[in-house]
């Protein structure tokens, strides 16, 4: 019995694919329009760019014994050790790094809550950031004051511009 249904469902997923295949190479066609559209659609609005994941652009993050993500990153250029922090919604620098990478806000402005409470920080933005052939350009990023942060934080204003993150077999995968 348990095989008959499997032999089903495998044959219903072929049928679906199929289908799928099919109705695509209409739409690419011109032959019938897109999903609610009376129209034919065209090749150039259907078809979407290649991600650039299936260049095989990523980049492997190794676990600590503590279980967080570390990683060098290139910014701007010049090398510095960030913690990949989900949590932060922007790349948070400390000072000392900032100051090593030539990024110094005008004013400490924006108020911000960290793990050592509230402080002020100053808006920058990293023209490159890169860590291994993974690279995000023009990134926002936030330069924490001194004692506000014990270290750079690989926020989610770099983290969202990925196709892709995930945690595999213990590491983490960054995907462009």
């Amino acid at each position: 019995m348990n095989r008959v249904l499997l032999v089903g469902i495998v044959a219903c997923f072929g049928c679906l694919t199929a289908s799928a295949t099919f109705m695509k190479s209409l739409i690419v066609s011109g032959a019938i329009g897109g999903p609610g559209s009376s129209e034919p659609a065209s090749a150039a609005a259907v078809a979407a760019p290649v991600p650039a994941v299936a260049l095989g652009r990523s980049a492997v993050l190794k676990p600590d014994q503590s279980g967080q993500y570390h990683a060098d990153v290139q910014v701007n250029g010049r090398t510095i050790r960030m913690l990949v922090d989900t949590g932060a919604s922007f790349v948070a620098l400390t000072q000392q790094d900032a100051i090593t990478l030539g990024v110094l806000p005008l004013a400490f402005n924006v108020p911000v809550q960290t793990a050592n409470g509230t402080a002020k920080a100053g808006e920058a933005r990293l023209n490159d950031i890169r860590i291994g052939n993974v690279q995000v350009a023009n990134t926002s990023a936030l330069v924490l004051p001194f004692g506000a942060s014990g270290q750079s934080l690989l926020g989610m204003s770099f983290l969202k511009r990925l196709s892709g993150f995930e945690v595999a077999g213990g590491n983490l995968i960054l995907k462009q």
